[in-house]
């Protein structure tokens, strides 16, 4: 995958600050990753399998309170990057990650 097959995550958000040399690893690596809406990218209590940028679609992110009943906690668009805690602490995830519509994620795996 070139540079170029990593937009628009090239040009927004987080990937599109880092140097050349990280975006061109990101573009060897990364994977896409559709999901349809409704659909989990990963729940809490998951392990950690690297992290995800949103390229299209909306992502809503939920936290567990009590008697594991969900409370939304973010809306998610077009840029944004999520999984670095639960990678770089190596523990499970403490959020849940839904496609609130349909989503293309990139996924960048560590191991």
């Amino acid at each position: 995958m070139s540079i170029a097959k990593l937009t628009p995550l090239d040009q927004l958000g987080w990937l599109a600050e880092q140097p050349k040399e990280f975006m061109n690893w990101a573009s060897e690596i990364g994977r896409w990753r559709r999901y349809g809406a409704g659909q989990f990218v990963y729940q809490a209590g998951d392990p950690s399998d690297g992290i995800y940028g949103l390229a299209d679609g909306s992502l809503e992110i939920t936290f567990p309170l009590v008697a594991e009943e969900p409370v939304s906690v973010y809306r998610a668009e077009v840029g944004f990057w999520i999984g670095d805690a639960a990678e770089l602490a190596s523990v499970p995830r403490i959020v849940s990650l839904m496609a609130a519509t349909e989503s293309r994620l990139l996924h960048l795996e560590y191991r």
